[in-house]
């Protein structure tokens, strides 16, 4: 279930990137990374509060990795 959770999240981040390319973002500038449930920002089993978890940061070049 873990490398599930990363793997889905990973093709979130990718999904994000690719958009964000669409809109003029320059691929290079733009690191997609998945982390499953290793970052949550919520610990709950209500529906509501997991859905927080789903979710992407995206880090520029020369952002640190939030």
């Amino acid at each position: 279930a873990k490398e599930a959770n990363v793997t889905l999240s990973s093709r979130r981040a990718a999904a994000v990137k690719t958009y964000l390319a669409s809109k003029g973002i320059a691929e290079t500038r733009m690191r997609p990374k998945g982390y499953g449930r290793d970052r949550l920002v919520r610990n709950c089993d209500d529906l509501s509060c997991r859905s927080q978890n789903r979710r992407v940061i995206t880090n520029l070049e020369g952002d640190r990795d939030l």
